[in-house]
């Protein structure tokens, strides 16, 4: 996804003009619903200060605006606004055939929208809050008294059934029940996470992941992403969150608008393997607050297993694998294995664009998912009537009834849905996201699969439906596989130091050591401390002594170090 900011004309009133230079790409789906005709995303990188972007308020009340404004790109051209002072009504979609009132209906006083104006927002005239998204209408430069109709974003809140087809779960995740929020510019010194990375590690060998009660050092970047440079940073990693022993606060120092600048920080990690934990930073510049800012890490490295594969060439067309079933109420548009086209030679499974309404489903054999997460990935090449016909991928967990892969929880690496089906022309499949039209060759799918705590089954069915007129080719479908996801973390324990014995002028203790490890023993008479090395020792599995000449009535401190 591309998003531009400010293409907007330099003349008021004028649709020419405007540039496309301020622009940036990356965003990942969290959540849509087709009768309120909503789609959320969230951008993989905070907005340049350069582009001076304002984060828009929203309110989810319902309550009717008193008036409402909106702003869109009317036929893809540059801003414009449109105003409406008329009473604005609540009705039903009039894009789709839903009976609950789920949209607003606008006629405009000032201006109008057309064709491309489309998923615009609409806005309370009087609270400046988002209302409502553009889903269609009549209005146009040659019907301006045309009504339209804006789906609620009170109904988008909280009507669907998971955290893929409602905003609730992404706009107050903590569930506080705010009601509306206040639009802000950016503000002037902006603080955001701009990465880590693992610095050092106590484990041997090295894995080059975060280990349960490993000591570590990070690198911690942040980003200054406000308008104005920052003067004197100073950060402190926050006790909790999945880390223990955090080392002192870091001087970032001047920030300027729009740098990165990276500090290193010593902690242990003090959560599970597999889990996740949030190191966080609370930020200030000189006597300012500038709040915190957090990292998601992985406990673990990630070990991959391949528990199910299909490649269909283990048949004789038009014969399916062993555990493997099809099901159409028309014959003509079953799945089959073919050899004309394919990713692995001899076969692939193949079901055809119908020309005329059909539902066919290839449905796996049951798949035993271990607990953890997983991995299904397929090769597939779709040519169908782009809109009207394609293809879906739905599970069933344990003999549950088969759901969309996104409405139970899973989301695409690769090559997910690149589209959605026209409702209105008899589609089994009508307002779902979709794989339709061409994918101009094999492409590889990769979805992440929900994970649990426990073990369960799994049944994956690829389900290509068509609409009631006109056809293309078809789906093809090949090299199926299904892999387990597992944390794999380093056996790292502290040394247990043990027989501590004390006399005027020595200190003499042992440890337990394990082969392939090396045990450094420092020493300090200061805290804080500056730790001088006494002795380093290589592990033999057996246990190990030192002993240290202490000057009398002098304090000594001792630190043993795994590496």
């Amino acid at each position: 996804m591309v998003v531009y900011w400010n293409f907007q004309s330099p003349i008021c009133g004028a649709l020419s003009g405007g540039s496309l230079a301020q622009n940036q790409s990356g965003a990942t789906f969290r959540a849509a619903k087709y009768d309120v005709d909503f789609c959320l995303v969230e951008l993989n990188e905070v907005p340049s200060p350069a582009f001076r972007v304002h984060y828009a308020g929203w309110e989810r009340s319902g309550t009717t605006p008193p008036g409402v404004v909106g702003i869109h790109h009317p036929s893809t051209d540059e801003k414009a606004f449109s105003k409406s002072t008329n009473p604005v009504l609540s009705g039903n979609s009039c894009i789709g055939t839903s009976s609950s009132p789920t949209h607003w209906l606008v006629v405009w006083t000032e201006g109008t929208t057309e064709q491309g104006s489309s998923g615009s927002g609409l806005w309370n005239l009087s609270t400046k809050r988002l209302v409502g998204t553009l889903s269609g209408g009549q209005a146009a430069c040659n019907n301006p008294g045309g009504q339209d109709c804006y789906g609620k974003f009170s109904v988008a809140w909280n009507s669907g059934v998971s955290a893929a087809d409602r905003l609730a779960d992404w706009l107050d995740p903590l569930n506080t029940g705010v009601m509306s929020i206040p639009g802000a510019d950016a503000p002037p010194v902006f603080p955001v996470s701009a990465g880590s990375s693992l610095v050092t590690e106590s484990c041997v060998p090295a894995n080059n992941a975060l280990d349960p009660g490993e000591p570590v050092t990070i690198s911690f970047s942040v980003r200054n992403m406000g308008t104005k440079g920052a003067t004197n940073v100073v950060a402190t990693l926050l006790p909790g969150n999945g880390i223990g022993n955090p080392g002192p606060a870091q001087s970032y120092g001047a920030i300027a608008s729009g740098a990165t600048v990276s500090r290193v920080y010593s902690l242990v990690v003090t959560s599970a393997c597999g889990s996740a934990i949030s190191p966080t930073l609370q930020v200030q510049d000189g006597a300012s607050n500038l709040g915190t800012v957090s990292y998601n890490l992985q406990v673990g490295a990630v070990s991959s297993t391949t528990v199910f594969s299909q490649n269909f060439d283990g048949v004789t067309a038009p014969g399916l694998p062993a555990g493997w079933t099809r099901i159409s109420g028309v014959t003509l548009a079953q799945w089959a294995t073919q050899t004309a086209v394919r990713d692995t030679a001899p076969n692939a499974a193949f079901a055809p664009d119908y020309n005329g309404t059909a539902d066919s489903y290839l449905r796996s054999p049951v798949i035993a998912l271990s607990p953890g997460g997983a991995q299904l990935s397929f090769r597939h090449w779709y040519n169908t009537e782009k809109w009207y016909d394609g293809g879906v991928l739905e599970v069933s967990t344990n003999g549950a009834p088969f759901k969309d892969i996104i409405e139970v929880g899973g989301s695409f690496d690769s090559n997910g849905y690149n589209d959605w089906i026209e409702s209105g022309y008899g589609s089994p499949i009508a307002g779902r996201d979709a794989w339709t039209g061409n994918s101009g060759g094999f492409v590889t799918t990769v979805v992440n699969l929900p994970s649990s705590a426990v073990p369960r089954n799994a049944q994956f069915q690829w389900r290509m439906a068509s609409d009631e007129s006109l056809a293309e080719v078809g789906w093809y479908l090949d090299t199926v596989q299904v892999s387990g996801l597992q944390p794999v973390c380093c056996n790292y324990a502290p040394p247990l130091v043990d027989t501590r014995k004390a006399s005027p002028s020595t200190m003499a203790f042992s440890f337990d050591t394990a082969g392939g490890k090396t045990y450094v023993i420092e020493t300090t008479t200061n805290l804080p401390p500056t730790w001088v090395p006494l002795q380093t020792n290589s592990g033999t599995g057996l246990r190990q002594s030192v002993t240290s000449p202490v000057a009398p009535a002098t304090s000594r401190f001792f630190r043993l170090q795994v590496r």
